[in-house]
């Protein structure tokens, strides 16, 4: 054992071509199946070859011994670092990806590479430097002691270039999703849509994974069934998007028979001059100006297409005066209501229906994605109200292991409230890189070094210079503000912290549940500590207090920043960003509105921007929010982009779009707009979304030119996405296509093809240019069908209940008395409309005159009405036909019903949630696996981290000396964990100051116990 580990530690780089690694009696190590001399090309070493144990030909140690050779065995090849005096990390094999297994693009980058003007960062006699890294990636650390001078920054800076195909091999290692290959993986064409079409159960792999094998998840042959592998959250959308996909499609269906009614002859002319796509809705293109002597210009002085409904004559009557006959354009457009109408009800029930099942269809996927996917959170809860002294581990260990029957704690995370320390340590580190980036290569980093240079900089400034200098900060302005940070971290780092989240993770999902059901109580017994309500007192921790006890969130969706923000400036920050959103809807509302006034197509062009804009406007403002998970921040977007596009999109077209132009043919009535959304959500939206221009443009125009390694890798994150935005789409286009079908049945067809679109582009985006996100859960999808699915059906009933009210949208009502027209009004008549239109008007005896009347029950006497019933009708204006009041009075008793029992389902569902402050129980979601915590190949732990815009990698918020890499979600195959510490930085910061020291808890602190019969690595 001894002569083993002795030559490994002597050995420098051993290169394996699928061989296998055995040890003999002797103790030498040796390798079989495999071309030893094979050479290495570049940066990348030969892939790991698999440690055999074959008790035939091999001679193996004794167990106790063997473990531990086999143990340093995998530390010489660098499958498994863990904690011993020293270790080496393997290099990549990255770069050695095969073409076949690469992405188109980074195919074209690694072929435009040789040419200058493509890659100037590697060519060229200047040196750029690649900050920290040694040129053949080969870091040695020590474990035993915390080595200062290898984080960042270092005042020791390499010279060496960035390397592009890192960068790339850092998109697709890092950023896009990989799974682990199997070793029956590399199967023919048949097997793979054998296998598509069965579901074939795909291990995703963490990020920058090294230890085996893994391939870009397939952008065709990945099933829907694995989208749970992104997050339950994620596998329930494309889910959820697949359920809404069907239901309009059948809801389509059902309404063919109103499509062929509309595009028929009895209804308008089979509709000959509508564009196709528009055909077989309500557009109404036969119509006849008649007489309206009491009719005044001011009732169609809505815009240019109302105005053109209503013209006037002058001619001399029989006694030589001058008489102004006035005409107006009545539609002859005739529904019946008794097809068309029952469909359109059919339709309601059918959506009711479909929305009930799609909530057990939604549970049933969910439970199906929990079970086949195990994460940290099927093990682990999260206790929120720890007494402030509880920061050591070893005591919650006990607590749990000693009282509860068959628990192991595997892992423990205490997090403490240094939400500002840690704040300003990030920011501190971001600025040193900002400055290193302006520095000259051969510059050290050291502070004096960095002052110096900051004070001849400002000694050299002129009037516009220090001018520029307040707009885009120099290196004096960003060292002035890390001194600042520095004072900042020293004040802090004095004080003690006490523990606000004890994050516990059991071996076990049964111990899990076990303590859940033991310790789950209402919030309020919790906040008076009302000890009765634990029926066993060993669960009262310390023997007196009563513990919050929840399922814990996956640990990437922890904000460790804002995780200890109390309730009350949570609740205060989201009511002010509420108010805010709601002055700017109605803004923008208001705005659109007055763009309307003017032209239809200024309306459309603001509601498209605005639709683009505002998401924008809703992150920013969402990031004033402290949120503890990103789940809540989510939900918080979720609502904000939903209330906005319903309203923007929707609602604001129907109120701003003038009643008369609701079934006008052109560009300026209703249905044209809503078929103009509908393109655009099909063709623009994802084109731009799959084409990836900005993505594009960052990854082979500005990537190759970047002169430190991290910058180049900063431009293949890949294109941020936001899971509330996409439900939010889905939301939208759903919302749209309910609240217009009755007079645009076709809507469920252009619903169903561009929620398809949508899936396919989602999907792809997902796999191949999305960045990663954190795993959600099902806080967006339970929202979804909760309040926003029910509330559509709730518009469908009431809209489509004003919609056949307002039939036949030309505001004329016959004259009373007027069984026989004027004679002055008999005859051809060559009349000049409001907008100075030319029309021909025949008119003979037989007919009959008309009278303005309003026919929008919205605005009957200026005042709402609802429900919409015949009876509002105002009288002597009655417009509606007998057939026609029946179904109206129908679908206005049935919005009534449907409101008041929408009403009492979320005046129940917010009974349910107060009573859950006194009585909780945890719901458990699916079986218990039998898997434990320890035996799953790829899982992460609770680490306090933080994202940064500045670093490709997050930062560490707690001490990572000797912590395994299995507790990671990520692996940077070029540094090690310690590189992102920011206690380290905190270390340097208060070096020689006495002010910083183990015992005053200023960090989180994470514990790692292996069962007793795996193999120690208690750390």
């Amino acid at each position: 054992k001894d002569d083993v580990e002795e030559e490994m530690k002597d050995s420098e780089e051993v290169q394996l071509n699928g061989g296998e690694i055995f040890i003999d009696e002797s103790g030498s190590i040796s390798s079989s199946g495999g071309d030893g001399d094979s050479e290495t090309h570049g940066e990348a070493p030969m892939e790991q070859a698999p440690i055999t144990h074959d008790t035939q030909e091999k001679t193996t140690f004794q167990t106790d011994v063997a473990s531990k050779s086999f143990t340093s065995l995998d530390t010489f090849l660098g499958v498994n670092p863990t904690c011993h005096s020293r270790w080496r990390r393997s290099k990549s094999s990255f770069l050695n990806d095969k073409p076949g297994h690469m992405t188109w693009s980074r195919r074209v980058a690694l072929f435009l590479m040789k040419y200058k003007w493509y890659y100037p960062a590697g060519h060229g006699d200047s040196p750029l430097f690649l900050e920290g890294v040694h040129e053949d990636n080969d870091l040695v650390l020590s474990s035993s002691s915390r080595n200062l001078n290898e984080i960042f920054p270092s005042s020791k800076r390499e010279t060496h270039k960035p390397s592009l195909e890192k960068a790339w091999a850092y998109f697709e290692h890092y950023t896009l999703p990989r799974y682990i290959v199997e070793p029956d993986a590399n199967r023919g064409l048949y097997k793979r849509l054998l296998h598509w079409f069965r579901g074939t159960n795909l291990k995703l792999a963490k990020r920058g994974e090294t230890r085996y094998e893994t391939k870009l998840y397939p952008r065709f042959f990945t099933p829907l069934s694995q989208m749970g592998k992104f997050g339950i959250g994620v596998g329930l959308y494309f889910s959820t998007l697949r359920a809404i996909i069907l239901l309009t499609f059948l809801a389509g269906l059902l309404n063919i028979p109103n499509i062929v009614y509309y595009e028929g002859d009895e209804y308008s002319s089979n509709q000959l001059d509508v564009h196709f796509l528009m055909r077989g809705s309500a557009i109404c293109t036969d119509n006849q100006w008649v007489p309206c002597p009491t009719c005044r210009y001011k009732d169609f002085d809505h815009d240019e297409i109302t105005r053109e409904r209503i013209a006037n004559v002058t001619t001399p009557d029989e006694s030589g005066n001058d008489v102004t006959l006035i005409f107006a354009l009545h539609n002859l457009c005739e529904i019946d209501t008794n097809s068309l109408g029952l469909v359109n009800y059919a339709t309601l029930l059918l959506l009711i229906l479909g929305i009930v099942i799609l909530h057990y269809y939604q549970e049933n996927k969910e439970v199906q994605f929990d079970e086949g996917h195990q994460t940290a959170q099927d093990y682990s809860i999260v206790i929120t109200n720890p007494p402030k002294d509880a920061i050591d581990p070893d005591e919650w260990k006990n607590f749990f292991e000693s009282n509860f029957r068959d628990v192991h704690v595997t892992v423990c995370t205490v997090s403490v409230d240094n939400d500002l320390l840690v704040k300003s340590l990030v920011r501190r580190r971001e600025l040193m890189r900002q400055i290193e980036i302006m520095l000259p290569p051969d510059e050290s980093l050291d502070t004096l070094n960095i002052s110096k240079i900051a004070a001849k900089i400002e000694k050299k400034r002129h009037f516009l210079d220090t001018l520029c200098a307040k707009i885009v900060p120099g290196i004096p302005e960003l060292f002035g503000q890390v001194v600042v940070l520095t004072s900042k971290v020293q004040g802090l780092a004095q004080w003690s912290r006490p523990a606000k989240n004890i994050f516990i993770t059991f071996e076990t999902e049964s111990a899990q549940r076990r303590v859940l059901k033991h310790l789950s109580v209402g919030m309020i017994h919790v906040m008076r500590n009302n000890t009765s309500k634990i029926s066993n007192p060993n669960h009262l921790f310390r023997g007196e207090k009563v513990l919050n006890v929840r399922e814990a969130n996956e640990p990437s969706t922890i904000r460790w920043t804002d995780l200890n923000q109390k309730r009350r400036h949570i609740w205060y920050m989201q009511l002010q960003t509420a108010i805010v959103s709601v002055g700017v809807i109605a803004l923008i509302a208001m705005f659109n509105a007055f763009c309307k006034k003017r032209s239809t197509l200024y309306a459309a062009i603001s509601i498209s921007l605005f639709n683009a804009i505002f998401p924008q406007f809703a992150k920013y403002l969402t990031s004033f929010e402290p949120h503890r998970s990103e789940e809540s921040t989510q939900t918080s977007l979720y609502l904000k982009i939903t209330a906005f596009r319903w309203v923007n999109t929707a609602i604001i077209i129907t109120i701003v779009t003038p009643f008369m132009s609701t079934l006008e043919p052109d560009y300026h009535g209703l249905i044209s707009t809503i078929y103009t959304i509908f393109f655009a959500e099909i063709i623009t939206v994802n084109v731009l979304q799959v084409g990836d221009l900005w993505g594009h443009f960052q990854r082979h125009v500005l990537a190759p030119r970047c002169r430190t390694q991290e910058n180049m890798n900063m431009k293949m994150i890949g294109q941020s996405y936001e899971l509330a935005e996409r439900y939010t789409n889905v939301t939208k286009i759903f919302f749209l296509s309910v609240y217009y079908c009755a007079i645009y049945p076709a809507a469920f067809f252009m619903c169903s093809f561009a929620l398809t679109v949508n899936l396919v582009t989602d999907k792809f985006s997902l796999l191949r240019t999305w960045e990663r996100t954190p795993q959600l859960g099902t806080t967006l999808t339970k929202c979804s069908r909760k309040y926003f699915f029910t509330a559509i059906v709730l518009a469908m009933a009431i809209s489509s209940s004003y919609f056949w009210s307002g039939f036949p949208y030309d505001n004329l009502c016959r004259l009373e008395g007027s069984n026989e027209v004027d004679q002055d009004y008999v005859g051809t008549w060559t009349a000049t409309t409001f907008g100075n239109k030319t029309i021909q008007a025949r008119v003979v005896k037989e007919d009959i005159a008309y009278k303005f009347c309003l026919q929008d029950l919205l605005r009957v006497d200026d005042k709402v009405t609802f429900p919409p019933l015949p009876k509002h009708q105002p009288k002597g204006s009655e417009w509606m036909t007998p057939d026609q009041e029946k179904l109206v009075e129908l679908f206005g008793w049935t919005s009534l019903v449907l409101t008041i029992a929408v009403a009492i389902y979320f005046a129940c569902d917010s009974l349910r949630m107060v009573r859950g402050l006194f009585y909780y129980k945890h719901e458990c979601v699916g079986k218990d696996q039998k898997i434990n915590y320890s035996d799953v190949d790829i899982i992460s732990a609770f680490v306090p981290q933080v994202e940064s815009s500045f670093f490709p990698y997050p930062l560490l918020c707690c001490n990572t000396e000797g912590l395994e890499e299995d507790l990671f979600d990520w692996i940077d195959p070029d540094r090690p964990h310690e590189y992102y510490d920011l206690t380290l930085d905190a270390e340097r910061v208060l070096k020689g100051n006495d002010l910083f020291t183990g015992s005053n808890n200023v960090f989180s602190q994470i514990k790692h116990w292996r069962p007793e019969n795996k193999e120690d690595r208690v750390v």
